[in-house]
């Protein structure tokens, strides 16, 4: 066994001891109370716009949605997701539902011991992560402790890392543009078939020409 920093060993009911093992990029343990469900790469995933990274997108389950999220991006290392073989790992926090995709499962197993958490309590990288003993001595072996409950937390609304939602109607119609009252447009007053009657331009007629007499005449 690997020189351990300080640590307390695991006791009481065996499901605390309880530990899921998996992949993502290398072998990892989460505690088994932490895991809600365990399900199969979703078909149907909804891209998400504006997502923080490692977010892959939205999916529903048992009439609830679902981020997917890949951990290996979450935890430094390279994703590795294949639909077929990749499982997500179901958390539920303070109604939120978060799904892990991993690389594939492991088994589940007793952890016997674990580093101590003080420092940081925001989870980072994989190998800034505590370690956990998987079984008992001499066949145990160290894996890294991830917390999903913690990092569910980070992604929540309240954590501030939350996935950025599509912005919610109001619940008002659009505004639409106003109806006719029915009545024709008031048509412009026709013609009574008189001419215009002139200007006065101030100037009298004078008396009519009087007729001319011809040439000759009498």
């Amino acid at each position: 066994m690997a020189d351990r920093r300080p640590g307390v060993q695991i006791a009481g009911d065996p499901a605390d001891r309880s530990s899921r093992t998996y992949r993502a990029d290398a072998e990892v343990a989460t505690p088994l109370t932490q895991i809600a469900d365990i399900l199969a790469y979703p078909p149907d995933v909804s891209p998400l716009a504006g997502a923080t990274d490692g977010v892959l997108g939205l999916f529903t389950h048992r009439r609830s949605v679902v981020s997917l999220v890949c951990l290996n991006r979450r935890v430094g290392r390279p994703p590795a997701t294949d639909p077929a073989t990749s499982r997500v790992l179901l958390v539920e926090h303070a109604g939120n539902h978060i799904g892990y995709v991993v690389d594939s499962l492991g088994a589940i197993e007793d952890s016997v011991w674990q580093q101590d958490t003080t420092g940081p309590g925001a989870p980072g990288r994989l190998d800034e992560s505590p370690l956990v003993q998987i079984g008992a001595d001499p066949d145990g072996r160290l894996l890294p402790r991830v917390d999903l409950a913690a990092r569910a937390e980070s992604l929540s609304p309240s954590g501030g890392q939350g996935p950025a939602a599509a912005p919610e109607s109001d619940g008002q119609e659009p505004t639409a543009l106003p109806e006719s009252d029915g009545q024709e447009p008031t048509a412009l007053p026709e013609s009574d078939g008189q001419e215009p009657t002139a200007p006065d331009l101030g100037v009298s007629p004078g008396p009519p020409p009087r007729p001319s007499t011809a040439a000759g005449a009498g």
